[in-house]
């Protein structure tokens, strides 16, 4: 049973992890502050060990300072929550990975600023590295997701066509009893202007 909090949304990222976890000994997923890294790697983590985690006045890191390889206990997937804070952690588990070969032991989350040519050995072929971004409105719930970006740009979009609907004589706006609002417009003219000839001529006669 994985560390999956409750109320955790699926996340897009969770098929790229899966895929590189059955190809590479760890993952390492990166992105900005804030964005879900940690919760989403403890849907696939059985144990964690926490950088972050102020027990005992940060007794973690300290312990990751002085002994690297005491951070890869746990049960597999092990997770390594926000490693860069020690960054020798890298080479530790790309040495254990090459020691024991098995496929998605190890992930590692953590921010994507960390300066890479520190590390012994960039993880080639050992840890797989994927990029999180903050969480989109499909993601949230807060959109159908009908329409995405790739598929506008690599041609699978399928744009709905909505039919209008046909409007019949009587339906149409401003008809009453068969006439139109010109029609009646025209017909409302013409009564009129009989009227005001009508008063022409009465008054005319009265002048006489």
């Amino acid at each position: 049973m994985t560390l999956e909090p409750d109320g955790y949304l699926p996340r897009l990222i969770e098929k790229e992890v899966c895929t590189a976890m059955k190809a590479a000994g760890a993952v390492s997923i990166e992105g900005p502050k804030s964005c879900g890294k940690t919760w989403c790697s403890r849907k696939f983590a059985n144990s964690e060990f926490s950088l972050v985690d102020p027990a005992d006045n940060f007794i973690n890191r300290e312990i990751a300072n002085m002994d690297p390889a005491a951070v890869l206990k746990g049960e597999r997937p092990h997770l390594i929550d926000e490693w860069q804070e020690v960054p020798r952690i890298w080479d530790a588990v790309r040495y254990s990975v090459d020691l024991d070969g098995s496929k998605g032991s190890y992930i590692l989350s953590g921010s994507s600023s960390v300066d890479m040519g520190s590390l012994m050995h960039s993880g080639a072929m050992r840890i797989i590295s994927v990029r999180m971004r903050p969480m989109s409105l499909f993601e949230s719930k807060d959109s159908l997701g009908s329409t995405s970006l790739p598929s506008l740009f690599d041609g699978s979009f399928e744009m709905e066509v909505v039919q209008p609907r046909r409007i019949g004589v009587a339906d149409r706006p401003g008809r009453v009893a068969g006439q139109s609002v010109l029609e009646r417009g025209s017909s409302e003219t013409s009564d009129g202007q009989l009227h005001a000839q009508s008063l022409r001529r009465g008054r005319a006669e009265d002048r006489r």
